[in-house]
């Protein structure tokens, strides 16, 4: 029996579940040695927020959905990214693939950001990359603040769902690798140049600064 195997017979025990829907690296065979097994269970029955036990040696990562949410109409779909590319473990009744076309069609009909969100999400970038270059305590924090964030501001950019950075980074390599590029010498250097030019490039993606109104206007939904 596979690790993933056993990890879904033992929250099929522990849970009684109407659904074992495995999610991230273990859904698309990707999964190392110090993966977590993710996965949303859905279950009637009482369960808590969270599972992070450690079982069998593997850290669990486990969050839970009751099936009523299939009959709320007001249930945010979009808010459960992880189901997008689940795969069902045990699904019996076929309410785990009800509830993955929902999050996937939620999903899909998100809209994208306007030009003026955009080219604000870019001034943005360009107002902590000033500020991270302090050479103070602040300023570090800003530059590693900076080079986390910008990562799901090219996504905006380029009108991908976020579905996190592991499948962000994928994406960029595959379909934008000057970006990526671009991105991994500022992760290596952590500031100075490679950093600017990283920014660079994604006030290039973005419209121009013109759309953004009046100065007053430029402000992110960022906290400053």
């Amino acid at each position: 029996m596979t690790t993933a195997a056993r990890m879904t017979e033992l929250l099929r025990a522990r849970y009684q579940p109407e659904a074992v829907l495995v999610c991230g690296s273990w859904a698309e065979g990707t999964q190392e040695a110090e993966s977590d097994f993710d996965a949303v269970v859905v279950t009637r029955h009482p369960a808590p927020i969270h599972d992070g036990r450690l079982a069998e040696g593997v850290a669990l990562d486990v969050s839970f959905l009751s099936p009523e949410v299939l009959g709320d109409l007001e249930w945010e779909a979009e808010e459960w990214p992880q189901l997008y590319h689940a795969v069902p473990a045990w699904d019996p009744e076929g309410i785990g693939a009800a509830l993955i076309a929902r999050v996937r069609a939620a999903i899909d009909a998100l809209p994208g950001k306007t030009p003026a969100e955009k080219a604000r999400a870019a001034a943005w970038c360009r107002k902590m990359l000033g500020r991270a270059r302090r050479d103070d305590p602040e300023g570090n924090w800003r530059r590693h603040w900076l080079l986390t964030e910008s990562l799901t501001v090219w996504a905006e950019l380029t009108d991908h769902p976020w579905f996190g950075g592991k499948k962000a980074l994928a994406r960029m390599a595959s379909e934008d690798f000057s970006s990526f590029s671009l991105y991994e010498a500022a992760l290596r250097d952590g500031g100075g140049e490679a950093l600017a030019a990283w920014v660079r490039r994604l006030e290039e993606l973005a419209p121009a600064r013109a759309e953004q109104g009046s100065e007053g206007s430029e402000v992110s939904s960022k906290t400053p």
